[in-house]
C-alpha cells in the first residue's frame, strides 16, 4: 500500500501503527509527527519514504522501529528531528537511505547509540568528518584511545647525534661531524682512522607506547675502496633500554651486539661509495614500550681490526615499530 499526502499533518500520539510489506509515503510539505509513547513500527519489506519539502518529527519517548528489510528514504532537503528520549531502532538488514540534503538532527540530550563493532561506518573519503575544533571527543577515560582495526607499523628516521661519551666524541679524534651532502650543510658522523674501537651512543628520541620495536637501522657508505680485502671486524650496533625507575639495563637482542654480514670481498663491501644498512633485530624486551619509565639508546662502532680503514660516513638510524595498536601518545 502507497500512503501519501500534500500539505497535510500525520500526528501519532499514544498508538502503535504497524506497516508490513508496505509502503508508507510523504511528499510535499507533509510531516508525520510521533508524539510521546507512540511507536510506527515498520516490519519485514515495508518502506517509509519521505520525499522533498517533507519531514519527521520525533517527540520525546517516542519510537521508530524497522525490523527486517524495512528501511526509510530520504530525499534532498528532508529531515528528521528527533526530541529528547526519541528513538530510531534499526536491526539487522534494515537501513536509512538520505539523500544528498538531507539531515538527522537530534535535539540536545539525543545520542545515537552505536553498541556493537562497525555500527557506525564510513565507506568513502571524508563520509565522517567534523566541522569544528572539538568535533569528536574520546570520553571514555585515561585508556581510551584512537583504536586501529588491526595493528600498524611505522618506520622513523633520526639523526645521530651523539652523547659525548668516551672521550667527548666526536672531537675530531676518531669521529668527526661531516657534511655529507657538501653546501646543504647536512651532518653526518665521519670515521677518521683505521681500526677505529671508539663507540659512539646515540639515544632514541622516543617510541611509541604499547608498540614493538622491531628493528633499528643505521644507514651509512663507506668510504675507502678496500683493494686490500675485507676489515677484520665489521661495523657494530647495540641497542639498549634503560629503566629509570629501578635503575636496570638490558639489550634487546640475545645477540648483541651485531655485526655487518661479511662481504665477498673489499670492493663488495666498498660497494662503490653507495648507502648501506647496518641493521639490529630486536628480540627482547622490546614489546609494549613504555616511554614513561624506559629510555632507549643504540651504540655503534665503526670496522677495525686488518684492512680497516677510515672514511666511512654515518648518516641517520631508521627505527621500525609493529604492532601499533592505537595511538597512545607516540
Amino acid at each position: 500500500m502507497l500512503f501519501r499526502s500534500v500539505f497535510k499533518w500525520f500526528v501519532l500520539e499514544d498508538q502503535k501503527y504497524t506497516y508490513t510489506n508496505q509502503t508508507v509515503g510523504f511528499s510535499g510539505t507533509s510531516i508525520l509527527t510521533i508524539y510521546g509513547g507512540s511507536t510506527l513500527d515498520l516490519t519485514s519489506g515495508a518502506h517509509l519514504i519521505i520525499e522533498s519539502g517533507a519531514s519527521v518529527a520525533m517527540q520525546g519517548n517516542s519510537t521508530l522501529a524497522f525490523t527486517g528489510t524495512s528501511s526509510i528514504t530520504m530525499a534532498t532537503g528532508t529531515s528528521i528531528a528527533m526530541n529528547n528520549g526519541s528513538a530510531i531502532n534499526l536491526v539487522t538488514g534494515s537501513s536509512i537511505a538520505m539523500a544528498s540534503g538531507s539531515t538527522i538532527s537530534p535535539a540536545l540530550g539525543a545520542a545515537f547509540e552505536a553498541n556493537y563493532f562497525g555500527n557506525i561506518q564510513g565507506n568513502a573519503l571524508g563520509s565522517i568528518a567534523s566541522t569544528v575544533p572539538g568535533g569528536i571527543i574520546l570520553a571514555g577515560g585515561a585508556t581510551d584511545w584512537v583504536t586501529f582495526s588491526s595493528p600498524r607499523t611505522l618506520s622513523r628516521a633520526y639523526p645521530l647525534i651523539p652523547l659525548n661519551t668516551a672521550g667527548a666524541q666526536p672531537d675530531g679524534s676518531w669521529w668527526k661531524w661531516y657534511d655529507a651532502v657538501g653546501s646543504a650543510n647536512v651532518l653526518a658522523l665521519k670515521s677518521v682512522f683505521a681500526n677505529n674501537v671508539t663507540e659512539i651512543s646515540v639515544a632514541i628520541p622516543t617510541v611509541h607506547n604499547g608498540a614493538t620495536l622491531a628493528s633499528v637501522t643505521i644507514q651509512f657508505f663507506v668510504g675507502d675502496p678496500h683493494v686490500a680485502g675485507i676489515p677484520g671486524t665489521m661495523p657494530s650496533i647495540s641497542v639498549k633500554r634503560a629503566r629509570i625507575t629501578t635503575q636496570s639495563g638490558v639489550t634487546l637482542s640475545g645477540t648483541d651486539p651485531q655485526f655487518f654480514p661479511n662481504p665477498a670481498s673489499g670492493f663488495a663491501w666498498f660497494d662503490g661509495g653507495n648507502t648501506q644498512s647496518l641493521t639490529y633485530v630486536c628480540s627482547q624486551y622490546n614489546t609494549n614500550l613504555d616511554a614513561s619509565t624506559d629510555v632507549f639508546y643504540v651504540t655503534f662502532t665503526d670496522e677495525s681490526g686488518a684492512n680497516s680503514a677510515g672514511g666511512n660516513i654515518y648518516m641517520g638510524m631508521i627505527l621500525n615499530f609493529t604492532n601499533i595498536l592505537n595511538m597512545q601518545f607516540p
